[in-house]
């Protein structure tokens, strides 16, 4: 029954944005509406990095963590050298981790673990 999977669906998704706020509040000591600014962004190119296709399809969970986590190291990285240079770089830590991206998709176009669909008719 569709109907009763979209429920569902939108239920558990509904149930887990919550429990994201509470971490993300819990983490930062406060509760702003701007919390979670540019969030979306890194969210977008750790799926893309996984192997999601930009028409759908051919993502996996597991390729969207690995995504994740090759993003969350560089712009780690990033903040970390930004101790032994002269400038402040790491305003630009969003910047290193879509170069980062936009290299890694230039290569492999389907992500680091996406794979080309064939069409079946």
């Amino acid at each position: 029954n569709t109907r009763s999977v979209f429920f569902w669906v939108y239920t558990n998704m509904g149930f887990l944005a919550g429990v994201a706020g509470v971490v993300l509040s819990a983490r930062n000591g406060s509760a702003t509406p701007k919390a979670g600014d540019q969030f979306e962004m890194d969210a977008i190119a750790s799926c893309y990095l996984g192997g999601a296709a930009v028409a759908g399809g051919a993502g996996t969970i597991f390729g969207a963590v690995i995504g994740a986590f090759i993003i969350g190291i560089c712009e780690n990285l990033v903040m970390m050298a930004n101790q032994y240079v002269s400038i402040d770089i790491s305003n630009f830590k969003d910047a290193f981790a879509f170069l980062l991206l936009i290299i890694i998709l230039f290569f492999k176009p389907t992500g680091l673990f996406g794979e080309k669909q064939t069409d079946k008719v």
